[in-house]
Protein backbone atom coordinates (compact mmCIF):
# COMPACT_ATOMS: atom_id res chain seq x y z
CA UNK A 1 0.00 0.00 0.00
CA UNK A 2 2.75 2.49 0.88
CA UNK A 3 4.68 1.55 -2.24
CA UNK A 4 1.64 2.52 -4.33
CA UNK A 5 1.35 5.83 -2.44
CA UNK A 6 5.03 6.59 -3.08
CA UNK A 7 4.65 5.84 -6.79
CA UNK A 8 1.56 8.03 -6.93
CA UNK A 9 3.35 10.91 -5.22
CA UNK A 10 6.33 10.63 -7.59
CA UNK A 11 4.01 10.55 -10.57
CA UNK A 12 2.12 13.59 -9.30
CA UNK A 13 5.39 15.51 -8.92
CA UNK A 14 6.41 14.62 -12.47
CA UNK A 15 3.03 15.69 -13.80
CA UNK A 16 3.28 19.02 -11.95
CA UNK A 17 6.75 19.66 -13.40
CA UNK A 18 5.51 18.86 -16.89
CA UNK A 19 2.55 21.19 -16.45
CA UNK A 20 4.89 23.98 -15.33
CA UNK A 21 7.06 23.43 -18.40
CA UNK A 22 4.03 23.48 -20.68
CA UNK A 23 2.80 26.72 -19.07
CA UNK A 24 6.22 28.34 -19.54
CA UNK A 25 6.31 27.23 -23.19
CA UNK A 26 2.82 28.59 -23.85
CA UNK A 27 3.70 31.88 -22.18
CA UNK A 28 6.85 32.23 -24.28
CA UNK A 29 4.83 31.72 -27.48
CA UNK A 30 2.15 34.19 -26.47
CA UNK A 31 2.64 37.68 -27.87
CA UNK A 32 -0.28 39.30 -26.05
CA UNK A 33 -0.48 40.14 -22.37
CA UNK A 34 -3.06 38.07 -20.51
CA UNK A 35 -4.84 41.20 -19.36
CA UNK A 36 -4.77 44.97 -19.77
CA UNK A 37 -5.99 47.71 -17.48
CA UNK A 38 -9.64 48.29 -18.49
CA UNK A 39 -9.07 52.05 -18.23
CA UNK A 40 -6.69 51.70 -21.22
CA UNK A 41 -9.53 50.47 -23.45
CA UNK A 42 -10.89 53.12 -25.81
CA UNK A 43 -14.53 53.86 -24.96
CA UNK A 44 -15.64 54.64 -28.52
CA UNK A 45 -16.36 51.32 -30.24
CA UNK A 46 -17.54 52.83 -33.53
CA UNK A 47 -14.48 55.04 -33.92
CA UNK A 48 -12.10 52.14 -33.24
CA UNK A 49 -14.08 49.83 -35.53
CA UNK A 50 -13.85 52.33 -38.40
CA UNK A 51 -10.12 52.89 -37.84
CA UNK A 52 -9.51 49.15 -37.70
CA UNK A 53 -11.44 48.53 -40.91
CA UNK A 54 -9.58 51.38 -42.63
CA UNK A 55 -6.22 49.99 -41.50
CA UNK A 56 -7.13 46.47 -42.57
CA UNK A 57 -7.94 47.39 -46.17
CA UNK A 58 -4.52 45.87 -46.74
CA UNK A 59 -4.20 42.37 -45.31
CA UNK A 60 -2.26 42.05 -42.05
CA UNK A 61 -1.02 39.00 -40.20
CA UNK A 62 -1.64 38.44 -36.50
CA UNK A 63 -0.97 35.60 -34.07
CA UNK A 64 -3.83 33.82 -32.35
CA UNK A 65 -4.27 34.41 -28.64
CA UNK A 66 -1.99 31.51 -27.72
CA UNK A 67 0.64 32.63 -30.20
CA UNK A 68 0.84 29.23 -31.87
CA UNK A 69 -0.81 30.10 -35.19
CA UNK A 70 -0.87 33.05 -37.52
CA UNK A 71 -3.93 34.30 -39.33
CA UNK A 72 -4.55 36.98 -41.93
CA UNK A 73 -7.19 39.69 -41.48
CA UNK A 74 -8.56 42.20 -43.96
CA UNK A 75 -11.60 44.37 -44.47
CA UNK A 76 -13.92 45.00 -47.35
CA UNK A 77 -15.82 48.17 -46.63
CA UNK A 78 -16.62 47.87 -42.96
CA UNK A 79 -16.75 44.07 -42.90
CA UNK A 80 -13.89 41.99 -41.52
CA UNK A 81 -12.62 38.65 -42.76
CA UNK A 82 -9.85 36.37 -41.65
CA UNK A 83 -8.13 33.33 -43.06
CA UNK A 84 -7.55 30.70 -40.40
CA UNK A 85 -4.68 28.20 -40.23
CA UNK A 86 -6.64 25.79 -42.45
CA UNK A 87 -6.78 28.58 -45.05
CA UNK A 88 -10.56 28.93 -44.72
CA UNK A 89 -11.95 32.45 -45.13
CA UNK A 90 -14.29 33.38 -42.27
CA UNK A 91 -16.35 36.52 -41.77
CA UNK A 92 -15.91 38.23 -38.41
CA UNK A 93 -19.26 39.75 -37.54
CA UNK A 94 -19.45 43.20 -36.07
CA UNK A 95 -22.02 41.98 -33.53
CA UNK A 96 -19.67 39.25 -32.19
CA UNK A 97 -16.83 41.74 -32.13
CA UNK A 98 -18.91 44.32 -30.26
CA UNK A 99 -19.99 41.72 -27.70
CA UNK A 100 -16.32 40.80 -27.16
CA UNK A 101 -15.44 44.49 -26.92
CA UNK A 102 -18.02 45.03 -24.16
CA UNK A 103 -16.51 42.15 -22.15
CA UNK A 104 -13.00 43.42 -22.84
CA UNK A 105 -13.90 46.97 -21.81
CA UNK A 106 -15.25 45.61 -18.53
CA UNK A 107 -12.38 43.32 -17.49
CA UNK A 108 -9.42 43.82 -19.86
CA UNK A 109 -9.09 40.05 -20.33
CA UNK A 110 -7.30 38.86 -23.49
CA UNK A 111 -7.70 35.13 -22.87
CA UNK A 112 -9.54 33.35 -25.68
CA UNK A 113 -11.55 31.34 -23.13
CA UNK A 114 -13.32 34.58 -22.18
CA UNK A 115 -14.71 34.81 -25.71
CA UNK A 116 -15.99 31.27 -26.20
CA UNK A 117 -19.49 32.57 -27.00
CA UNK A 118 -18.15 32.82 -30.56
CA UNK A 119 -16.08 30.48 -32.68
CA UNK A 120 -13.75 33.42 -33.29
CA UNK A 121 -12.52 33.46 -29.66
CA UNK A 122 -8.84 33.10 -30.59
CA UNK A 123 -8.98 35.71 -33.35
CA UNK A 124 -10.74 38.62 -31.65
CA UNK A 125 -8.37 39.35 -28.70
CA UNK A 126 -5.32 40.23 -30.85
CA UNK A 127 -7.47 42.71 -32.78
CA UNK A 128 -8.92 44.16 -29.59
CA UNK A 129 -5.42 44.68 -28.26
CA UNK A 130 -4.09 46.20 -31.47
CA UNK A 131 -6.96 48.57 -32.24
CA UNK A 132 -8.91 49.21 -29.02
CA UNK A 133 -6.19 49.71 -26.38
CA UNK A 134 -5.00 53.30 -26.09
CA UNK A 135 -2.07 52.72 -23.71
CA UNK A 136 -0.08 49.53 -24.18
CA UNK A 137 2.27 48.37 -21.43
Amino acid sequence: MTETNEKTKKLEKRVMKLMELIQKEQTSLRKLPWKVDPSAVNGDFELCWRKMCEDLKNTKTFSTTGGTRNFEVWSVGFSLYYKNSKRNVCPLSKSDFKKAYEIFKENGDLSSSTYQFTRHGSYIPPLLYEYFVTRKN
